[in-house]
């Protein structure tokens, strides 16, 4: 058993408008838990968990970063020494995927193109009731840009263990620790309790 200062650290940094759950997602993941009394990031905050892909255990640095075009100078700044990123979006505001974009061009500027990046959809919880609600042109932005798309909910958990498991497996395959097939990988993620599986996934 490695000690925590031994563990390989990735750092993903979580992007995304103001009020999509960016900070939600990630307290889902590391805390287990749903405040809808928060407030935008101010700036940058971090979290950090240890999970395992196989046998081997990591540390995901993860970097919620505050949404407002104000703070986009200063969260640019930290694209680059990024490992993996999460672009985040709401169901419910086609305007915060209207900016998905802006956001894909800021990133491909500031970081290799080989850094994994996930396109998440968050508040399913929400938007599966909505009338003639579909994921279609979700999924086809996915498609164009070659990145994985996730639905999400912050607030049940629906797929946030998923997410984080796979950035987890993407980044352990980019830096070769496991050697293994991408498909013989099993995860153990460490959380107080399991939440029911969903995705869509280009």
């Amino acid at each position: 058993m490695h000690s925590k200062r031994d563990l390989t650290t990735y750092k993903i940094i979580i992007l995304g408008e103001s009020y999509v759950g960016k900070t939600s997602i990630a307290r889902r993941f590391v805390n287990d838990e749903f405040d809808t009394s928060l407030f935008s990031t101010i700036g940058i905050d971090l979290l950090k968990k240890i999970v395992k892909v196989d046998d081997t255990e990591v540390k995901l640095d993860i970097w919620d970063t505050a949404g407002q075009e104000r703070f986009h100078s200063i969260t640019k700044s930290y694209y680059r020494s990024a490992d993996g990123i999460i672009l985040v979006f709401d169901l419910l505001d086609l305007k915060s995927f209207d900016c998905i974009d802006r956001w894909f061009e800021g990133i491909y500027t500031e970081t290799d193109r080989s850094v994994p990046i996930f396109l998440v959809g968050n508040k399913y919880d929400e938007a599966e009731h909505k009338k003639d609600f579909v994921l279609d042109v979700f999924e086809e932005k996915a498609r164009n840009m070659n990145v994985e798309f996730f639905v999400t909910s912050a607030k049940n958990g629906l797929n946030i263990e998923l997410l984080f498991s796979r950035m987890a497996e993407e980044l352990s395959r980019n830096e070769n620790v496991l050697g293994t097939p991408i498909n013989d990988v099993k995860f153990e993620v460490k959380t107080k309790k399991k939440s029911k599986l969903w995705k869509k996934c280009c």
